[in-house]
């Protein structure tokens, strides 16, 4: 879902550079409900005290994964704000 999404293309660079066929599995489009509900899919099983990040034998590959399970949440989490406005600051 994270590699369909505008701010999900260094995630699909990764995938492609992996090997992986993204056109087989990349949902296309940027529907904003799909992407809460992964979002908080995500954040129940890799927050940060999900099951996924127990039990891990090798602490580089724990790292790993930390590293990408934040990345999808960057993602999602952008998603879910990129109609924000910023406030200016100042006259």
């Amino acid at each position: 879902m994270a590699v369909g999404l505008p701010a999900g293309e260094a995630s699909l660079r990764e995938m492609t550079g992996r090997g992986y066929d993204v056109a087989a599995l990349v949902i296309p489009g940027s529907d904003p409900e799909l992407a809460d509900a992964a979002l908080a899919a995500l954040l129940i099983a890799a927050g940060r005290d999900g099951a996924w990040h127990q039990g891990w034998v090798d602490a580089g590959t724990a790292l790993q994964a930390r590293r990408t399970t934040d990345q999808l949440a960057s993602v999602f989490y952008r998603c879910q704000h990129r109609n924000d406005q910023e406030l200016l600051l100042g006259p």
